[in-house]
């Protein structure tokens, strides 16, 4: 039996945390509030999809991607989700490797991208 993707939720806001989470319940989610908690997560195991918030209260999601890369860490994709869409934030998340840069008042639309991804990945 195939297990479900596992999936990492990186925000500071609870709230948006919790809303992802019950949006992606057929999928093995887990959550982070910060860059410390992020990065112990990503290098105790392999995450299909890491959902990252950019603002986040210490540091921020490009942060993350960097020091993941630096430290050798591996995740499937990275999907950057802020409140605060800017095309040139946008550009530079996806140099660093982010396959998509999403708005948070796209929800209903996330659902869908987030399953593209995942299926990318397992064809």
């Amino acid at each position: 039996m195939k297990s479900l993707p596992k999936i990492l939720i990186v925000d500071d806001d609870e709230r948006w945390r919790l809303a992802l989470r019950n949006l992606l319940s057929e999928y093995s989610v887990f959550d982070s509030d910060g860059e410390e908690q992020a990065l112990q997560a990503i290098a105790s195991q392999y995450f299909d999809l890491v959902l990252l918030d950019y603002r986040l209260g210490e540091g921020d999601g490009l942060s993350i991607i960097r020091r993941a890369s630096e430290m050798a860490l591996r995740v499937g994709a990275i999907i950057i989700v802020t409140g605060f869409p800017d095309a040139t934030l946008s550009a530079m998340a996806m140099k660093l490797g982010a396959v998509d840069f999403f708005n948070k008042g796209e929800l209903k639309d996330l659902r869908a991208r987030v399953q593209q991804v995942l299926a990318r990945q397992s064809d």
